[in-house]
């Protein structure tokens, strides 16, 4: 929002508030980005990495692990938000 991007920061927020809205035991680590919360990790088979025979994999099935520094970052993120401190750090 220092920045001038408060289009930007506010769209940011407005995601954020429907993405962890509802029950906190809801809350994810990640979100797709149309807030979706099942973002299932698949292999592409018919893709190879660098001529080895590692698949590549779409999604990310870390959506499902429990971490818990996502809530101090979501607080942080609103505290930022409600007290003007964009950009302070």
């Amino acid at each position: 929002m220092n920045s001038g991007y408060t289009e930007e920061a506010s769209a940011w927020y407005n995601w954020l508030l429907r993405a962890v809205a509802g029950s906190p035991a809801d809350m994810q680590i990640m979100y797709g980005i149309m807030g979706q919360r099942r973002l299932l990790e698949w292999e592409a088979g018919w893709l190879l990495v660098m001529k080895a025979r590692n698949r590549v994999r779409i999604g990310n099935a870390a959506h499902a692990q429990l971490q818990l520094d996502v809530y101090g970052e979501l607080i942080d993120a609103f505290h930022t938000v409600a007290h003007g401190e964009a950009g302070a750090r």
